[in-house]
Order: C-alpha cells, then sequence, then structure tokens
C-alpha cells in the first residue's frame, strides 16, 4: 500500500513538473478563445477584432520577477509581405492581476523590442494577468493569411530560479485574403448564358474584387476550348462580342471587339491594387447568325488575376450560346391577303405581282416551298379567270442558294405546289414570285383575287 501511495505523488510530480515547465517558477500563456494559438480570422472591413490572452506565472519562491513581450517573427503572409507594425496593437487589463504591477495599460503598438508588462511584489508572489490585443481592418494595408510568433520571457530578478520562455503563434486572415466576387447575368456564377430566343442577345460577367494585394494586378480573358454543341458543330467564337467598364482600373476594351480563344490582358488595376468592380459585357449582333446552325454551344471561360507574373486567383466559368431553331418564312407584298388584281379591264395586257420569300432556317436540313392556291382567280360575281391566263414564275436573289421550280411563267394550279428547293445543307434563301394575268378579250372586267400562302417542308 505505501508503494501504490509513493508511486502515485511520483506521476503526479512528473504530470505538474510537465504542464508548469518548473514547479517552482513557472510561465503559461492560453488565448482565452481557447486552443494554443492567438487567432483574429478573419477581419476585413470595416471590423475590428480583439482577443485575450492569459498569462500565468507559478511560483513557490521569493524572488521578484518581471515579464516581457516581444514579436519574434513579424506577421508574414506566403508571399513574404509583413504586415505594417500599426497592424497589430495590445494593452494590459489593469485589475485582472492580483498583485503586482501591470504596464502598457494603453494602445501600443506590437513591436520587436521588449516591452515590460508585468512585474510582481518583491516577495514574487504567483499571479496572472490579461493581454487585450486588437486589429482594426482599416490599418491593415496587405491581404492574405499572416503568421507571426509573438515570444513572451519570464525573468527573476533577484537571481532564483531560471529565465522562462514562451512562444505563442499568432494567425490573422487579413481581409478574408484577396478575392474575387462572380456574378453573371444567368443568376448562377458558373456560368454566363446568351440565347438567341432573347430580342436582345447579351450577357454579363461581373467581377468584383476585394482585399488588398499591396500591388497592382491585371485580369486576363481566355476561352479555353472552342464553342462546340452537342453534335460537335463549332461557333465561332468571334461572333461574340465583349467590351469592359470598371469603376477604378484601367480596362483595355471598352468598344465592342470580337471574342478570341487566346489570353488576352482585359483590365489592369490601380498601384495599390484596391478594390473594384469589373463588368464585362457580351452581345451578339442577330443578323450574324444567319448561317448558323441550332443548338447549345458551350466552353470553358476563363479569369486569371495575377500579380507580377504570380497566380493569384482564377475564376472559371462556362459560356454558353443558346442558338435556338429557326424554320420560319417571311413574305413580303402589298397585299394583305392572298393576291389581288383591281380593276381588270378585258384587252388590257399582262398585269404583275410580285412575292417577295424569304426563308429563315438554321437546321441544317433541305427542304422546299411549298406553294397553297385555294382556288381559281374569281372576280365578284363569280367570274373565273382561265388557267392559261394566270401564270407564274420564280427568280432567285442575287448571291442566294437554291432554286425556284419554275423558271419559266407556267399556269397557277388550284392545291399545293412546291415552288421552290433549297441546297442540299438546307440553307435560308431569299426568291421571288412572279404572278401574271393575261388580260385578254376571254377576260371579263372586276376584281380578282383569291387566296394564296406558302409554308416549309422538310425534304
Amino acid at each position: 500500500m505505501i508503494k501504490k501511495v509513493v508511486f502515485t505523488s511520483l506521476v503526479l510530480s512528473v504530470l505538474s513538473f510537465s504542464f508548469f515547465c518548473w514547479a517552482d517558477f513557472g510561465l503559461s500563456v492560453t488565448p482565452l478563445e481557447g486552443g494554443s494559438a492567438l487567432r483574429f480570422g478573419r477581419v476585413g472591413a470595416p471590423d475590428v477584432v480583439t482577443r485575450e490572452v492569459r498569462v500565468r506565472i507559478t511560483s513557490d519562491l521569493t524572488d521578484q520577477y518581471r515579464i516581457k513581450q516581444r514579436v519574434l517573427e513579424p506577421l508574414q503572409n506566403d508571399r513574404g509581405q509583413q504586415l505594417d507594425g500599426e497592424a497589430v496593437k495590445f494593452y494590459t487589463l489593469q485589475g485582472s492581476n492580483s498583485s503586482g504591477t501591470l504596464y502598457q495599460d494603453v494602445p501600443s503598438e506590437l513591436g520587436n523590442f521588449a516591452q515590460n508588462l508585468y512585474t510582481s511584489t518583491s516577495t514574487g508572489n504567483a499571479d496572472s494577468f490579461v493581454v487585450v490585443y486588437s486589429v482594426n481592418s482599416a490599418d491593415l494595408d496587405l491581404s492574405g493569411d499572416f503568421i507571426g510568433k509573438i515570444l513572451y520571457t519570464l525573468i527573476p530578478l533577484q537571481g532564483g530560479g531560471s529565465e522562462q520562455q514562451i512562444i505563442l503563434n499568432v494567425y490573422l486572415d487579413s481581409d478574408g485574403k484577396f478575392k474575387v466576387d462572380v456574378t453573371t447575368s444567368s443568376q448562377n456564377y458558373r456560368n454566363v448564358k446568351l440565347s438567341s430566343a432573347e430580342e436582345k442577345i447579351e450577357g454579363y460577367v461581373i467581377l468584383k474584387t476585394q482585399g488588398s494585394l499591396g500591388d497592382n494586378y491585371d485580369i486576363l480573358q481566355r476561352l479555353d476550348d472552342q464553342l462546340k454543341n452537342d453534335k460537335g458543330e463549332i461557333l465561332d467564337s468571334e461572333l461574340i462580342n465583349f467590351s469592359l467598364t470598371s469603376k477604378l482600373g484601367r480596362v483595355n476594351y471598352s468598344s465592342l471587339t470580337p471574342l478570341e480563344a487566346k489570353p488576352r490582358v482585359i483590365y489592369s488595376s490601380t498601384a495599390g491594387g484596391a478594390d473594384d468592380e469589373i463588368a464585362i459585357n457580351f452581345s451578339v449582333d442577330r443578323k450574324d447568325l444567319a448561317d448558323v446552325s441550332s443548338g447549345v454551344f458551350d466552353a470553358p471561360l476563363t479569369y486569371q488575376i495575377k500579380s507580377k507574373g504570380e497566380l493569384i486567383e482564377t475564376v472559371s466559368l462556362d459560356l454558353i450560346f443558346d442558338v435556338r431553331p429557326v424554320f420560319d418564312i417571311n413574305i413580303g407584298s402589298d397585299q394583305k391577303r392572298g393576291i389581288r388584281f383591281d380593276d381588270v379591264k378585258s384587252g388590257d395586257g399582262p398585269v404583275q405581282k410580285e412575292m417577295v420569300i424569304q426563308v429563315e432556317s438554321n437546321l441544317n436540313k433541305p427542304y422546299y416551298v411549298v406553294q397553297h392556291l385555294s382556288d381559281y382567280l374569281t372576280n365578284e360575281t363569280g367570274d373565273k379567270v382561265a388557267e392559261e391566263n394566270f401564270t407564274v414564275k420564280g427568280e432567285v436573289a442575287k448571291d442566294n442558294l437554291g432554286a425556284t421550280l419554275i423558271d419559266n411563267f407556267a399556269p397557277v394550279e388550284p392545291g399545293d405546289t412546291n415552288v421552290f428547293s433549297s441546297d442540299s445543307q438546307g440553307n435560308g434563301s431569299k426568291f421571288t414570285l412572279i404572278y401574271s394575268l393575261d388580260r385578254d378579250r376571254g377576260v371579263k372586267g372586276g376584281s380578282y383575287s383569291t387566296d394564296i400562302s406558302y409554308s416549309l417542308l422538310e425534304k
């Protein structure tokens, strides 16, 4: 039984020795927020962040002692940049001690020289006190993750005990690092989408930079692949134009410029790299889509933020262009409905009416234009025009593809008649149908009309 008691006492002595460094003269430093390091977390405007550290001295000696602190390693980020000395301030919390004398009771800069914090009574009583550290975002001139070290030293003043030192790690995320917030016209930060279904084919990306780098930076824009649809068809990226605006920095493309795949420096910040808001606007001229196939085309769009050649941040998006299917026919004519010949007089010779027909298609499928005549030309008294007196022929407009199926005047018959055939790729086209009424002596006077319409038919 006696042996067990002795052994237990020995274990407790060892544990006590480990915790206090020296049983009779020891120093501990403990952040009141918990953990073993002084962590300020993210500090951004307009934050002022404070943290408290309790310094505890254990002593069973009767010798006076003093506590000092100094910066062992300044706060530095992974780019080797150091925060200004004013970044962290401290003071001792009056009344947090039981005896002895506290110094530094007004906020002061945390320096790399020894700063007295506390001196014990002449009898060197054990004691503890609180040091308050604060960071004001207004004093932060750089951004990033910063790490530093504070050295605390317990110094015996009358020769008793040995000098003790403890190092406290300090962590600070200044302005949450340099960061870029992204918004797009698609209300989805992962993509910017354009659509031919919209009245105006437009979209935008807004890059909002926050947190000073302490130096200027550039933004590069790059299209990482060709714009393709699910059929593997490629859309020329230069059909899409872009331009920029910003609040502070310099934009290199203030007017509409074709989008290219190669990297371009599109923006340069102010000398200090201040916060800014950069808007990249995209647009497509609808008339440039005449020969573009339908489909959803997409490609990765990347923005790189660089400072002094070093990559700071990358923003990756998808550029999407939804080209909706088009298979439409437009009729240009002075006739409100069908075709009409007014005030026909027998023997006056032929009179002509033209129908200008334009087909728009991006389906890449060949087609016919079909003419539908509801009935013969008839006047108000019911008299009909003989087939040979009402004829039609077609002419394809210059530089348009496809062919009319009526090259010479031929009778217009009731029912459906194919009047135009597209090329093998089904490209849009423009052509004219010329309708002629021969007013010979066999045609009675009056106003003649009939309903006529046109439709598209895939081959």
